[in-house]
């Protein structure tokens, strides 16, 4: 995720999602692409020969820079409501520095390289990224689909509350004021599948973000696919790289400034990092690092020594590996992983959605932004690094004293903003609610009352402490009631 910058002008013409069928690869893919999904170790080596085949033309820039406002631009009929507010538009496709001349030819230019394609080969890019589209978002929108459901009922626990008597006022008002219940508990409307479509979809180079697949700019719908990414995504036997942006690119999932209180990057890597036929992302993306270190402590597997062991030799970056030991421990990652997609899907995403102020301030104070994740593993496994959670639970037993002063020596210093890089922005979040609660009007009226009326101000402020919210509910009210007039 990146500034949003200017976008490219473009030439426009309509193009429907059902026109084409994507029958063969777009022509910026290299030769002999090959689509491995049970062998671990040769998904592995053709993954290493797709990122030598690719590196130079779409990743390796020496300075380049690229202004071109001709690249052609395509409106497709894929409904988006991904951009903040969730207003339905049509995507846009934008093809950068895909550029129709004036004999009607179409130049495209990558890193090093350009060339004239015909019409046949535009088509069938295009036709190919609006169906990786339409996959991506489906996929996200059936892992996510019973989401809602699973959200209410878990802030419906933590209120006290039962799930049907939960349902039936969330989209009723507080009394006194014009909030929801739905609005005060941060529960959005329901999930659709075109809120993981991105308003712009751009295909194109990235020149400053160097080895970068793929990137999305929060609250805006824009997201640039690299073409390197498109072959990945083919290699791997789906749209995993477009699936991870366009979880970025939902504002019910990410926005800012809330994305600054947690990782947003392990959460776009599920569900495309979790599937079945992906042997290499649990094992080795970046992305998945505090993930190890969490399943290595419940589960027990050594992410690091497994490694050591099954590579044999390496021969100035060729590497000689076991592919029998590498297939073997590539089967267990593959058991966490799967427990873990279900995992992340039932409990964790949730969880974490039915109350996410809440988790935000946990990861703070515990100086992880994935804290959240530690502490919902706790409740639900058994500690296991130490040969299995029968030992593991032994030692923790003989060492629990100063377990717990350690805890809490260490609870007492954390969250100080001393020993970590956090940097969620709390006044920036607070004032992103506060413009989303009320007008410019009430906000003018509100600020106005507020300076002539301080004891006011402290009055909710011993109102919170003491937890009557309701009082501080039926300020709101008063203040948004009045539509630009006094409390």
């Amino acid at each position: 995720m990146k500034r949003l910058t200017q976008c490219l002008l473009a030439l426009f013409f309509l193009v429907p999602a059902s026109l084409f069928a994507a029958e063969e690869l777009p022509f910026y893919f290299p030769e002999g692409v090959v689509v491995e999904r049970e062998n671990a170790a040769k998904q592995y080596g053709e993954y290493l020969n797709y990122a030598a085949a690719t590196n130079k033309k779409f990743q390796e820039n020496r300075g380049q820079r690229f202004l071109d406002f001709r690249s052609i631009k395509v409106d497709t009929d894929l409904e988006s409501t991904s951009k903040l507010g969730n207003k339905p538009v049509k995507m846009v496709l934008v093809l950068d520095n895909f550029i129709r001349l004036e004999d009607d030819e179409i130049r495209v230019t990558f890193f090093g390289e350009q060339r004239i394609i015909s019409n046949k080969q535009l088509k069938v890019v295009i036709a190919d990224l609006i169906a990786m589209t339409d996959q991506a978002a489906t996929l996200n929108f059936e892992y996510y689909a019973k989401l809602d459901e699973l959200r209410v009922v878990a802030r419906a626990k933590a209120l006290g509350l039962s799930v049907d008597e939960f349902k039936k006022c969330l989209d009723e008002k507080v009394d006194g004021s014009d909030i929801t219940y739905r609005e005060l508990n941060s529960i959005p409307t329901p999930l659709r599948k075109s809120d993981f479509v991105p308003r712009e979809l751009h295909l194109g180079l990235m020149p400053e973000a160097e080895g970068v697949l793929g990137v999305t700019w929060l609250n805006s719908g824009l997201i640039y696919y690299n073409p390197q990414a498109r072959v990945l995504d083919y290699l791997m036997g789906g749209p995993r790289v477009l699936q991870h942006e366009m979880i970025h690119v939902n504002s019910k999932f990410q926005r800012y400034p809330e994305a600054n209180a947690f990782d947003p990057e392990l959460l776009a890597m599920v569900p495309d990092g979790l599937y079945g036929n992906d042997h290499m992302s649990l094992f080795f993306h970046g992305y998945f690092h505090e993930l190890r270190a969490i399943t290595r402590a419940y589960f027990g597997f050594d992410y690091t020594t497994a490694r050591n062991r099954f590579v044999k030799f390496d021969a100035l970056g060729n590497i000689h590996i076991d592919e029998k030991e590498y297939n073997a421990y590539c089967k267990q990652v593959g058991e966490i992983r799967d427990e873990m997609f279900s995992f992340f899907q039932g409990v964790v995403i949730p969880e974490f959605y039915s109350r996410p102020e809440w988790f935000f301030a946990y990861n703070k104070k515990m100086e992880n932004k994935s804290a959240y994740v530690w502490l919902l593993m706790r409740m639900h496994y058994r500690p296991a690094i130490l040969e299995g959670s029968a030992k593991t639970a032994i030692w923790l037993e003989a060492h629990k004293s100063e377990i717990q002063q350690m805890h809490k020596d260490a609870f007492k210093k954390s969250g100080d903003g001393k020993n970590t890089g956090f940097d969620f922005d709390g006044m920036a979040f607070l004032k992103d609610r506060y413009e989303a609660t009320f007008t410019e009007a009430e906000r003018e009226a509100f600020e106005v009352y507020v300076d002539n009326h301080p004891e006011e101000i402290e009055k909710l402020a011993e109102s919170y402490k003491s937890g009557n919210f309701a009082e501080i509910i039926n300020f709101v009210g008063r203040v948004k009631s009045q539509k630009g007039g006094r409390p």
